[in-house]
C-alpha cells in the first residue's frame, strides 16, 4: 500500500570547497617538480601542466598531507615542451568539491 512518513529530516548539503592547498614548484632544465600540500581534510589531488594538459591523475591527499609530481616536460606527442608554463593543483574533497591554485614553472631548454 501507500507508505506515509511524518518524522522531519534534516539534510546538510555540503557545497564548500576545500581551502586552497599550498603549492610549490621546482624548475629544473629538464623538468617540473610540483609539490601539492593539502589542507586540513583528506582530498583527492591532481596536477597538471596546463599548457599541454598532461597530468598526475588523481591521488588520494591525506589532511595536510603532500603530493609530488615530477613531470619531465613531455608532451603527449613524446616532444619535449618549451618556454614557461603553469602547473596547477585541483584538490577535491568527499563531497566533489573543487579548488585550485597554479604556479609558474620556468622555461627550460627546448628539445626535439
Amino acid at each position: 500500500g501507500q507508505k506515509k512518513f511524518s518524522k522531519s529530516r534534516k539534510i546538510v548539503v555540503d557545497s564548500t570547497a576545500p581551502s586552497v592547498p599550498g603549492l610549490t614548484v621546482v624548475s629544473t632544465p629538464s623538468a617540473c617538480i610540483a609539490t601539492v600540500t593539502g589542507p586540513g581534510e583528506a582530498t583527492r589531488t591532481q596536477m597538471t601542466d596546463v599548457g599541454t594538459g598532461t597530468h598526475s591523475g588523481w591521488h588520494d591527499l591525506p589532511a595536510k598531507g603532500t603530493f609530488t609530481w615530477t613531470w619531465r616536460r613531455t608532451r603527449p606527442d613524446g616532444r619535449t615542451a618549451a618556454g614557461a608554463t603553469a602547473i596547477r593543483a585541483t584538490i577535491s574533497d568527499s563531497a566533489g568539491n573543487r579548488t585550485a591554485t597554479a604556479r609558474r614553472c620556468a622555461a627550460a631548454k627546448a628539445g626535439p
